[in-house]
């Protein structure tokens, strides 16, 4: 497992699985992150992804995973070596507007992340 912090000071945890096939990304989440919208008011949430079946390939220490889905979008780039790690994750949210005619979009932006390896039993 991998724990650091993102360029917002928030945590963020990675959990690596290892098998005959390699290493993979088995899961991530983010303690908080603060996402802001286009009237330049924030929104703050925590999130995690977990890949079960469809983990994430390392190839070469690095990995990439992007999802779009409905309301949301997750993106997150890096490397992972075996003592530490680093990258970038933005995270975008629609919001429906206070009057509920419309929907904007929040996003974190580009967001730079570093991490290193803890040893867990």
């Amino acid at each position: 497992m991998y724990r650091g912090e993102t360029s917002q000071g928030e945590r963020i945890r990675i959990t690596v699985a290892k098998t005959d096939a390699g290493r993979f990304v088995r899961d991530v989440s983010v303690s908080l992150a603060t996402l802001t919208c286009p009237d330049q008011t924030t929104l703050e949430l925590g999130f995690g992804y977990g890949f079960a079946r469809t983990m994430v390939p390392i190839t070469d220490r690095a990995f990439s995973f992007d999802d779009v889905f409905w309301e949301s979008a997750f993106h997150i780039a890096g490397e992972l070596g075996l003592l530490r790690g680093q990258g970038t994750l933005s995270r975008a949210q629609a919001i429906i507007t206070p009057d509920e005619q419309a929907a904007e979009l929040c996003t974190t932006g580009d967001l730079t992340w570093t991490v290193e390896f803890v040893r867990t039993l």
